[in-house]
């Protein structure tokens, strides 16, 4: 296993297609989508970045969050859209001031359910794009795979990474049909799991596992007891 000594350092630097699962609260939109788009951007601001979320307003929503920081926090200040030079700085896209001219901005974000095939991108990451409502039936569950067999059309420039930050909705979850056509997740979940729950989890984060093999850490205890995970501490 990747011996990334964070979440967020295997986020950036593990498989080309890969994911984390967590549980709801965990901060994967905040640590993991936004946090990972300004890092790529930050170290080459001509990457493109497509962000999926489950609906639009909340694609706009990280977006806009992203701008925040680009205008608030210091070593990402010069990332902010350049109006002199007219650059994009909408509701769903942003160009970055250093990144050279181009017809994709630096970062676009859609919902699930928006028009993705026209989209190219470096990264592509799915935020949240299994939801309670779209996995509801098999027809809408293998909607949602159709759709996001796509991302791999999309990642077309570079390295071609996709990455995934998402929470279980349904027990016919994609994320599993994913890393069975190559992807590879860890998955932490919100309290230890019985080794009977364990061996149905994508990859428990090795930190937590090893917890649990030494004794330190008992089944159905709270994880974030023992690790802060909602600071996103060594995991791995």
């Amino acid at each position: 296993f990747p011996s990334h000594d964070t979440v967020l350092r295997y986020m950036q630097h593990g498989p080309q297609k890969r994911g984390v699962i967590g549980f709801r609260s965990i901060g994967k939109t905040h640590f993991i989508t936004g946090g990972l788009a300004a890092w790529y951007l930050l170290r080459d601001p001509d990457k493109k970045i497509l962000i999926v979320s489950k609906t639009l307003p909340e694609a706009r929503k990280t977006v806009k969050m992203i701008r925040a920081w680009f205008q608030n926090i210091w070593f990402l200040q010069h990332l902010q859209p350049n109006k002199q030079l007219g650059q994009t700085d909408s509701l769903t896209e942003i160009e970055c001031g250093p990144a050279r001219d181009s017809r994709n901005p630096s970062i676009t974000a859609v919902g699930i359910t928006g028009q993705l095939p026209s989209k190219r991108a470096h990264i592509v990451i799915g935020d949240d794009v299994e939801t309670a409502e779209n996995t509801k039936t098999p027809e809408a569950r293998a909607e949602l795979m159709n759709t996001l067999t796509e991302f791999r059309a999309i990642s077309s420039y570079g390295d071609q990474e996709i990455v995934f930050a998402g929470t279980y909705h349904n027990e016919d979850s994609v994320y599993p049909k994913l890393a069975k056509k190559g992807y590879e997740f860890i998955t932490i979940p919100k309290v230890y799991p019985t080794p009977e729950e364990r061996d149905g989890i994508l990859n428990l984060a090795p930190s937590l596992a090893r917890r649990l093999d030494t004794g330190l850490a008992k089944p159905g205890i709270v994880t974030g007891k023992h690790q802060q995970i909602l600071k996103l501490l060594p995991l791995l």
